[in-house]
């Protein structure tokens, strides 16, 4: 009662040009031809999904968070098992070719992407070389095969610093085991290189879908060719003292036909430049990416993303947010998109979690119209050929993926000015 009051409440602020549906049940399995982004639910941190036209899929992150931190979301389905089971099953459900997953890409090195070993009462593996611990990308590779990996450190680890990080040490000990075990292929992350992670079915039917490396380590594509700029080496005192993992996120366009969307891991914060001035690195990767339809927010939407620059260089109708945590949803960003959307009518905001006291706190806020209090998983279908595409909340609470509301179809590559 309380969750369809604050749905009820909500609505109000929902922009007339973001039309609905009514949800068919379950959600319409994958076909050929068709591109799904599955942003899955797990309240324990971020994990996408992503089908390709021709049935190629990719998992992009798969993390797992300490239930002891304060204002977490509730974990989904419950309490029964870990997120890297419930991502394995949900894999299972949608994936057209079952247990085998042609990509996994690990936008960054942090734990609620890869899994965090320090939870305890995790199982470890005791006959493998080397042993880990089993949870996030870890758990869900129990019963899934990858065909390759992507990271942003192989080969060597070690740029722009050394990592030395016991929770990339487990991801290593799990990739070599299943280099060695099931044929897995880790391959160097190429900034700028345009389809890298390529479709492997039947590539040749879906000429329109690519996918373009944007950034890695700090390194960003310029735009032109193959070409690069490594911001980490443009300033020696970039490679001293702390260092912010975000910076150093993987990040892509993917294109259909006229649909576009971005992803970019947590890729925030800054470095400084040749003359010592501090440059925003998810400014200029938005400005090199351009309009999209659809762009997943940096670090969750977090505080310090999604600047207003950022904002009117993507120009995205829609915005899909992997909140696990209370501060996922924040005022300052929220407001950002609200001001900054440049075609007719409001952007929207889906996220996989709305806590009941948003709708307490900021509700009277003008850009509070732009978060739909809709939420679970975020799927997004995209029709053959890229010309329109739908999404779908679909509920979380249990397996039978359920939709809660379905939203469209829109029109792809639509960014009218106000």
């Amino acid at each position: 009662m309380i969750r369809q009051s604050i749905i009820s409440a909500s609505l109000m602020f929902v922009s007339a040009s973001l039309a609905w549906a009514e949800p068919i049940n379950p959600l319409p399995a994958w076909s050929e031809g068709e591109m799904e982004f599955h942003m899955i639910c797990t309240g324990r941190g971020e994990s996408l999904f992503l089908i390709m036209p021709d049935g190629t899929s990719a998992l992009i992150d798969a993390g797992d968070w300490n239930d002891a931190w304060d204002e977490i979301t509730p974990a989904m389905p419950d309490s029964r098992f870990r997120s890297g089971e419930y991502i394995k099953r949900y894999i299972l459900k949608v994936n057209p070719n079952a247990d085998k997953v042609d990509y996994l890409m690990v936008s960054h090195f942090h734990n609620d992407h890869t899994g965090d070993t320090t939870i305890g009462g995790l199982p470890k593996t005791k006959d493998k070389d080397p042993n880990y611990v089993i949870c996030g990308i870890m758990e869900v590779g129990q019963d899934i095969k990858f065909g390759k990996e992507f990271d942003r450190g192989y080969p060597l680890y070690d740029y722009p610093v050394p990592i030395k990080d016991p929770d990339v040490d487990n991801l290593r000990a799990f990739l070599c085991n299943q280099a060695r075990d099931n044929g897995l292929v880790q391959e160097e992350f190429t900034v700028g290189k345009l389809n890298q992670m390529k479709m492997t079915h039947n590539p040749s039917a879906y000429t329109s879908f690519s996918i373009r490396n944007l950034a890695k380590n700090g390194e960003i594509w310029t735009g032109t060719g193959e070409n690069t700029i490594k911001w980490y080496d443009l300033n020696k005192k970039n490679k001293s003292g702390g260092q912010n993992e975000n910076t150093k996120s993987l990040a892509l366009r993917i294109e259909y036909g006229p649909f576009a969307l971005f992803t970019g891991g947590d890729l925030t914060g800054g470095v400084l430049d040749a003359k010592g001035n501090r440059v925003n690195l998810e400014d200029i990767t938005g400005k090199v990416c351009g309009p999209v339809d659809i762009a997943k927010l940096n670090h969750h939407g977090y505080r310090g993303s999604t600047s207003a620059e950022y904002v009117k260089s993507v120009d995205a109708r829609h915005y899909l947010d992997p909140a696990w945590d209370y501060w996922h949803i924040q005022p300052s960003v929220m407001k950002n998109i609200y001001e900054g959307g440049q075609y007719t009518g409001y952007p929207m905001v889906f996220s996989t979690h709305v806590f009941y006291n948003h709708r307490k706190e900021f509700g009277k806020e003008p850009w509070f119209r732009v978060v739909n209090p809709e939420y679970g998983h975020v799927i997004v279908k995209v029709s053959k050929g890229g010309e329109s595409y739908r999404i779908f909340i679909v509920d979380a609470t249990d397996e039978e993926m359920n939709v809660i509301k379905e939203f469209g179809p829109f029109k792809s590559g639509t960014h009218h000015k106000k």
